[in-house]
């Protein structure tokens, strides 16, 4: 079979257009393209605003709202780069559930629970706990690299043909 070949302007395009495809695969080049920029153009607005002197709520606001605008099309193309890769897409969800939690609470880990606690065993238990979530979600971020940057299976798998042999 012959490689397909896809410039980045075609990757991004493709990250758009698949918005809400769950199904089938996507190639590396889709997903970090689309990453790059997405990326780009957050810091982009970002500094167009700083410079703009617009600073605080409004920027973080702004900044916000870009996030939940990629939040689908992030969500979809990680899904289908997992189903390259031969896995669920359900191993998506946690990578967007904290998504989520970081775009909705930002103040999440300022909680209230653990100000002005004097209990020894409160506030251990509240280290250990930060300490394994901050573990977990370690091994969570390697795994997710390791498997958005990993070719994907070659020729067809149980979700699809392989999108670098065919469109």
């Amino acid at each position: 079979m012959q490689k397909i070949p896809m410039n980045p302007l075609e990757a991004y395009i493709s990250y758009w257009k698949n918005t809400f495809n769950m199904s089938g695969r996507a190639r590396r080049k889709e997903y970090w393209w689309s990453v790059l920029f997405n990326s780009l153009i957050t810091v982009l607005i970002s500094c167009l605003l700083e410079a703009l002197h617009v600073k605080g709520t409004a920027n973080y606001a702004v900044t916000m709202i870009l996030a939940v605008i990629f939040l689908v099309p992030d969500f979809s193309v990680t899904v289908r780069r997992f189903h390259d890769n031969g896995l669920s897409g359900k191993w998506a969800v946690p990578m967007f559930a904290l998504t989520l939690i970081a775009i909705f609470f930002p103040d999440f880990g300022e909680s209230e629970l653990n100000k002005g606690v004097t209990n020894d065993y409160i506030n251990n238990t509240i280290v250990v706990s930060s300490i394994l979530l901050f573990i977990t979600l370690l091994g969570y971020f390697i795994f997710m690299i390791f498997t958005m940057m990993k070719e994907g299976e070659q020729g067809t798998n149980q979700y699809g043909d392989d999108p670098k042999h065919s469109r």
